[in-house]
């Protein structure tokens, strides 16, 4: 791993659309499994981006500027983010949830989803024109090269 080659910044985001984490990393596959095992904020995520930068330093000045601006919920190390105790949903949520509030909360998270699929729709868009593989899309966005292959053929025109 290069310290100074082509690093990545990506952003993690919940089903609302707001920032869960930004990091940087030159490996975003490896660097994703260590989320899944360590990071509280992994099951909150449904989507990803990933931008690719031409150095290390330019990613580290990059993902500084961004913590700054867009101050994600769980960047612990610049304190930008509010303070937040960890999050963790009861196994039968929906016994807490009364039926009212149930239906109004998936039409939002419906919403949400279109809002998140057009996205992930245009990052496949995008990684394929930048030469991606198909198995490199699925790794990147927790889909099969299957659903990638499916989504890249209906962006043909």
């Amino acid at each position: 791993m290069a310290a100074t080659g082509r690093t990545a910044l990506y952003r993690a985001f919940d089903v609302d659309g707001a920032l869960l984490y930004i990091g940087i990393t030159d490996s975003p596959i490896d660097r994703f499994k260590q989320h899944q095992s360590t990071a509280e904020w992994w099951p909150l995520m449904v989507l990803r981006e990933v931008e690719w930068l031409n150095t290390r330093s330019d990613a580290e000045q990059a993902e500084a500027r961004a913590i700054k601006a867009e101050a994600p919920k769980f960047n612990k190390s610049t304190g930008q983010g509010p303070e937040h105790e960890p999050y963790f949903l009861p196994s039968d949520v929906a016994a807490f949830v009364p039926a009212e509030k149930t239906r109004r909360d998936i039409r939002r998270h419906r919403k949400s989803l279109t809002a998140a699929e057009l996205r992930l729709e245009q990052s496949v868009r995008a990684g394929r024109a930048a030469g991606l593989s198909y198995y490199d899309l699925a790794q990147l966005s927790g889909l099969s090269d299957k659903q990638v292959r499916r989504i890249t053929s209906t962006l043909r025109s």
